[in-house]
Formats: structure tokens, sequence, C-alpha cells
């Protein structure tokens, strides 16, 4: 890009725009943060924003003088709240996009999810061409679905070239993937497993996503328009079975936390018996009127396969994965143990003790 192009990084103080705006700080462009949580970085320029509020992200366009946008800003995958999803993931990237227009910006990079394409059926490596399932796995999908499309049909209004990118999971220290495996470890709950581990997914380290993002919008205004109006698998290339991770990131658990899982060798249980205590769940949440915690979804989630083509990206992005699964857990164990020292200490403090 050029010396006088200006980043606004939306959501840069979440997961993945996080290590954008590092990245591109360390490249020595111009950056700007907007969305509701002041960022991390010291001299970045922030501008509170709610993207839903399409007047909040004008002034940050305008103050910030923006010529590329990259909107990250998203939900945690995990929330209940389903008007919430909606409101961010739709209504406010239709906000972001009308903002982007009004104000003559020439790029928006999205951050898409490559689960948009799972529906509760194997997925070997999909590509671009897999149709979006008219209903995705869950409503944070589909949500995320809906977004990308707005995006997409949105290239070349008022000169404004988009286009979507699509990680599957996402391993580093503060992602959906690593809290639940630690909260797992935690509650000591590692002792089961639904399936038998055949299936192969996909988890792709942040910084290879975040590197991509800019991958993507140095190359949105090429000739010819081979990205505007795209969407681009992220993938890691290097796809492995859902329990060998989790039992990955457990076992580098067991070293900071030695003592503290009282069961190591899980109890399997079959696809088909998951999905059954699944469904009983459910009934018994619409029976009382509150929102499941385990449902027919996480078990398709954990025990089928879903793993990506990214041919696509390494071709007209020029995007390589520059860490396999297994040394992506282990620069987030190892990233882990740095953030939370004063926890390992009070753990053997605690066994010295006894």
């Amino acid at each position: 890009m050029g010396s006088g192009d200006v980043y606004l990084v939306i959501g840069g103080s979440g997961f993945i725009g996080r290590r954008i705006v590092e990245q591109l700080l360390q490249r020595g462009d111009s950056v700007a943060v907007a969305g509701r949580v002041q960022p991390r970085h010291d001299g970045v320029p922030f501008y509170p924003a709610d993207i839903c509020d399409e007047e909040t992200v004008v002034n940050a366009i305008r103050k910030s003088g923006a010529t590329c946008i990259i909107h990250t800003a998203s939900p945690n995958s995990e929330l209940r709240d389903l008007d919430v999803m909606k409101r961010v993931n739709v209504d406010g990237t239709r906000a972001v996009i009308q903002a982007a227009i009004s104000q003559g910006v020439p790029r928006l990079v999205y951050t898409s999810s490559a689960m948009i394409l799972f529906d509760g059926h194997d997925l070997r490596n999909a590509d671009e061409n897999t149709p979006v399932p008219q209903k995705p796995l869950n409503p944070y999908l589909q949500s995320k679905a809906l977004g990308e499309a707005l995006v997409l049909s949105a290239n070349g209004r008022n000169g404004l070239r988009t286009c979507a990118l699509r990680p599957p999971g996402v391993l580093g220290v503060d992602g959906d993937m690593m809290k639940g495996t630690v909260a797992a470890f935690e509650n000591n709950m590692t002792g089961f497993q639904i399936g038998d581990n055949t299936n192969l997914c996909d988890n792709v380290d942040v910084d290879d996503v975040a590197r991509a993002h800019l991958l993507a919008a140095d190359k949105l205004d090429s000739q010819p328009e081979d990205v505007a109006g795209q969407v681009f698998n992220i993938a890691s290339m290097d796809p492995m079975p859902f329990w060998d991770v989790a039992g990955m990131i457990w076992s580098g658990l067991d070293q900071m936390f030695p003592g503290k899982r009282s069961r190591k060798n899980p109890f399997v249980l079959g696809r088909t018996i998951g999905l059954f205590f699944a469904y009983i769940v459910e009934m018994i949440s619409w029976l009382f009127g509150i929102v499941p915690t385990f449902t027919r979804g996480r078990v398709h989630y954990i025990s089928l396969n879903w793993w990506f083509d990214a041919e696509k990206a390494r071709r007209v992005l020029g995007y390589v994965p520059q860490y396999t699964t297994r040394q992506s857990i282990e620069k987030t164990l190892a990233d882990w143990k740095e953030k939370n020292g004063h926890l390992i200490e009070a753990w053997a403090a605690q066994k010295k003790e006894k």
C-alpha cells in the first residue's frame, strides 16, 4: 500500500484485531482503532465507536482519514444472546459498509469464518466454491454468513472494493479455542471424549490470520481484480484430529499444574450416544426456557471433519502459514504461561503446603 494509507481496524482491541494492529505497526503503517474498548497499543489513535451506530463509524473514518477499513469486530462465538449476534454481525456490518461508502473509503477487508460452511456434515478440504448452507451450524455462524454476504455485495459501490477472509478455528492465548480448553482443564472436565478422534479439524495461528488480512488489504486495489469481491479461506494447511489438539493443550497445562487433573485417559462416548444426550439436554432446556450449553451442534463440531483448502489464498494473496498446528499450540502455551505465571506460582505453593 502507499505511504499515505491509513488503516482503521474496527475491533482492533479484540483477539484478531489486536494482532493486525501490531503487524501494521511493525511494518511502519499508519493505524487507528475504532471500537468500544481502548487498545493496549501506546500512541495508536482510538475512536470510540458502536458499529451499530453508523454516525460513530463515520466519525472514526473522518478523524482517522482512513483509506482502508479492516472490520474484525464480532461478539464471542459462545455468546447466547441471539439479538446481539444479529445486531453486531449483520446490522453493525451494514452500518460499517454504509459509512465506508458515504465517506469514499476505497478498501474494506472483513473477517468472516470458514465455519459458515459447516452445517453438521463433514467438510473435507472444502474450498471457496463450497456453497454456504441455508442454515449453518448455529446462530453465530448464520449471522457471520449474512455479514459476509453484505460485504461482498457492496463491492464496487462508490468505488469501494471489498473482500472477506475465512479463518476456521483460530489458535492463540486469547482465542475461544484456548479459553474453552483451559476452562475444561480448570473445571476437571477432560475425562470425556465424544467421537473416535479420526475427524480432522483446522486450527490456524492468530498471527497467520492477521498476516492474511494485511496481504488482502495490500492487494485489494490490484489489477486485474483478483481480490475485490472475493472470499478466501485462511486455513492452517495442517489439520489435526480434534482431540489431539485439546490433548496437546491439556498436556502442556499438566506440566504447569502437576497433579491438578484427576483423570488423563478419557472415557470415550460414541458420536451417536453424544447426540442422544445432547438432544435430551436441549429438550430439558426448552422446557425450562433456558439456552442449552451442550447441544447437538456442539457434538457435530467435536466429532466431524472440518478442514479447508487455502490454495486460492496462496495463489492470489501469497498466503503461506508460518506455523504448523503443533507449533501454534506450543507458541500459545508459552504465551499463556507467560501471561498466567501468578497462577502457576500459586499452584506450586499450594502443592508445597500439602
